[in-house]
C-alpha cells in the first residue's frame, strides 16, 4: 500500500511540473528557446553585386529593378544576393551567349 501511494504522489508531481511547464511555454515561450531567433540577412544585398549589375545595365536602375524582380517572382525562397546572381548570369548569357 505505501508504494501505491508513493507511486500516486509522483505521478501527480509529474503531472504538476508538465502543467506548470505547459502554461510558462504558452505564456512566454521565449524562455524555452534555446537558440535565439536571429532572422538570416536575405534582404541585404552584397554591394558589389549590386554594382556589378548596375554596370551591366549602363546604369539603367529601373531596368536593374525589374531584372531583380523578375528573378525574385520565380525563386521566392532564394536570398536577394541569389536574384542579383541570377539577374547578373541572365544578362551575360543573353548578352554573350555564354
Amino acid at each position: 500500500m505505501p508504494i501505491v501511494l508513493v507511486v500516486s504522489i509522483l505521478m501527480l508531481v509529474v503531472a504538476l511540473v508538465l502543467f506548470i511547464i505547459l502554461v510558462i511555454g504558452a505564456f512566454r515561450p521565449e524562455i524555452f528557446q534555446i537558440f535565439p531567433k536571429v532572422a538570416p540577412p536575405r534582404y541585404q544585398v552584397k554591394p558589389e553585386l549590386r554594382q556589378r549589375l548596375l554596370t551591366l545595365c549602363n546604369g539603367n536602375e529601373a531596368l536593374m529593378r525589374r531584372l531583380v524582380a523578375h528573378a525574385r517572382d520565380y525563386n521566392r525562397h532564394r536570398s536577394a544576393n541569389w536574384w542579383y546572381e541570377k539577374a547578373i548570369a541572365d544578362l551575360e548569357r543573353d548578352r554573350y551567349g555564354r
